[in-house]
């Protein structure tokens, strides 16, 4: 009886633990931003967990209709990234659904993801008239704004309560808005380092340094990626800022108690 259910355990298992999909967070566009009519690449990491050497195709789509189609073809234990071509014709959030289908046209994994598509940017315009300097600082001042749109619910709600420490802490909370902003950029910035690095190494040989590299730079996508949301993210950052202020008091209070 016992022998039985052995096999039977591993007769299932194949089916049950291992299984052709996608990585997690797999789905990525080949630039941080996106514009109306403007030509991107959706990439999508997709792994190979099952015995057998997986051949079938990727299908993108969004609310818009089909995006485009690519070949996955992965032997056993291997990860590749594919892509496909996007042109978005119209601005708002799109929700790319990415379908990945076996040999026999059945959807063995899907994941989405929402990406927003912005508004082509006006053409600049240069002003050679010396009188109008000001409107070209208030333009590129705009542009700066937008990049990382932070509000200040915070200092508006404590000038509602006291005026007079609202006027005290501006400055504190313009300093600490100012670094939010670098540091925000920095992450940006390796978060696309990360993507670059994730799809070289899917497309190279395989071997222990190169998959070693995959994951180091995986979880760097997935650190950079949580530590710009945290930041960029107001109500999510002081709360947190607040939590490592008393912790770090609670340690001085320790060390001098002893």
């Amino acid at each position: 009886m016992r022998t039985l259910l052995g096999v039977g355990i591993l007769f299932l298992l194949p089916g049950i633990t291992f299984a052709a999909g996608f990585a997690k967070q797999s789905l990525f566009l080949s630039q941080a931003t996106v514009e109306q009519n403007e030509t991107v690449f959706v990439y999508a990491v997709v792994t190979n967990d099952t015995v057998s050497y997986f051949n079938g195709k990727l299908v993108v789509s969004d609310q818009e209709g089909p995006i485009g189609t690519t070949t996955v073809s992965l032997d056993t234990g291997h990860a590749n990234t594919v892509s496909v071509s996007w042109t978005p014709k119209t601005v708002g959030s799109h929700r790319i659904i990415a379908n990945l289908v076996n040999a026999d046209d059945e959807v063995v994994e899907h994941e989405d993801y929402v990406f927003f598509v912005n508004k082509p940017a006006p053409p600049s315009v240069h002003v050679d008239d010396p009188k109008k300097p000001t409107k070209r600082s208030q333009s590129t001042t705009t542009v700066v704004d937008s990049s990382l749109p932070i509000e200040k619910p915070l200092e508006n709600t404590l000038s509602k309560m006291s005026p007079s420490a609202a006027a005290h802490t501006e400055s504190t909370f313009l300093s600490i808005d100012e670094a939010r902003h670098q540091a925000v950029t920095r992450l940006d910035q390796g978060t696309e380092w990360s993507k670059r690095e994730i799809a070289k190494s899917t497309k190279s040989p395989g071997g222990f340094m190169n998959t070693l590299w995959l994951m180091l730079a995986t979880l760097a996508l997935y650190g950079s990626t949580a530590l710009s949301y945290v930041i960029a993210n107001i109500g999510i950052f002081y709360p947190v800022l607040f939590a490592i202020f008393v912790f770090v008091l609670w340690r001085i209070f320790k060390l001098f108690k002893r």
